[in-house]
């Protein structure tokens, strides 16, 4: 369930900065929105780094982190009306609620530091 839960946030991490790249190209950004899209770049950037380390079972504070994050994400992405819903509503539906389900059943799937015995 770790992987899924690394991939699921790399693809979320993924397409958040290919958006971000394509906004940036598409038009001129104002200084004013210029803070959140440093911060967006942030998230996806904590998204991506994340979800390489649940694939490689190291850091669950930073897994779990990143995945509460993508919650987060999900749900200020989903605050308009779910009637009109497209691929994309789904796609930040799956990736914000899996990760955090999978990296919080499967602690113990990452590796643990063992104490130094001398």
């Amino acid at each position: 369930m770790r992987i899924a839960a690394g991939v699921l946030l790399l693809l979320l991490g993924l397409v958040m900065a290919i958006g971000l790249v394509l906004n940036f190209i598409a038009g001129s950004i104002p200084a004013l929105l210029l803070v959140i899209y440093v911060l967006q770049t942030l998230c996806a950037a904590f998204l991506v780094t994340g979800g390489v380390f649940c694939l490689k079972r190291r850091y669950w504070k930073v897994c779990f982190s990143s995945a509460l994050v993508g919650v987060v994400l999900m749900i200020l992405y989903l605050r308009g009306p779910l009637d009109t819903a497209t691929w994309l509503d789904w796609f930040v539906i799956i990736t914000g609620i899996f990760p955090i389900i999978f990296v919080s059943l499967r602690r113990t799937e990452w590796q643990q530091l063992a104490p130094a015995n001398g």
